[in-house]
């Protein structure tokens, strides 16, 4: 249970500012001034994704970042919960 209370602690600290990015991004897309040109063609949006999941991008040595491990040990250990 305290692995739960430490993730809605976690949640609730971060929950403004995940909250506050979605919120630019609904607002970014709606405005047609301001959306991007490659959300105004639905065809290249959708060949954009289908090679973004075929093909992902490549980010280097991340391993080499100090504190990656850090990051590693968090995410696997949380996972059962999902």
């Amino acid at each position: 249970m305290a692995k739960v209370a430490e993730r809605l602690i976690i949640l609730r600290e971060h929950n403004d500012t995940l909250l506050q990015k979605l919120y630019n991004i609904k607002k970014t897309l709606a405005d047609p001034v301001l959306k991007p040109q490659i959300f105004k063609d639905p065809n290249a949006t959708k060949k954009l994704f289908s090679q973004l999941l075929k093909d992902p991008p490549f980010f280097g040595d991340v391993e080499s970042v100090p504190g990656f491990e850090l990051l590693g040990n968090n995410v696997t250990g949380n996972m059962d919960v999902f």
